[in-house]
């Protein structure tokens, strides 16, 4: 489980085998979250669509590397998906 809090762009991710949160920053004031498999390991990778820069900015659980992927307009709104 997990949930983003935009107004200081925390993630806390709720950590089953230690029964506790793991704190993320990632985004900003105005990002929209689109959290999904973008490095294929089977974990869900913390994601923001920021649309001022129409890009995703990716976390990738694997790797804890960044991915930034511009894409899309600005009036355009972000949709999940899952694997690649």
């Amino acid at each position: 489980m997990a949930v983003w809090r935009g107004t200081n762009g925390t993630w806390y991710l709720w950590q089953s085998a230690t029964n506790d949160y793991r704190l993320v920053q990632w985004g900003t004031v105005g990002d929209q979250t689109g959290a999904g498999d973008y490095d294929g390991d089977g974990q869900a990778d913390v994601t923001v669509w920021r649309s001022a820069e129409q890009s995703w900015y990716v976390k990738c659980s694997a790797t804890e590397t960044t991915l930034i992927k511009a894409q899309g307009q600005s009036s355009d709104r972000p949709v999940m998906t899952l694997g690649r």
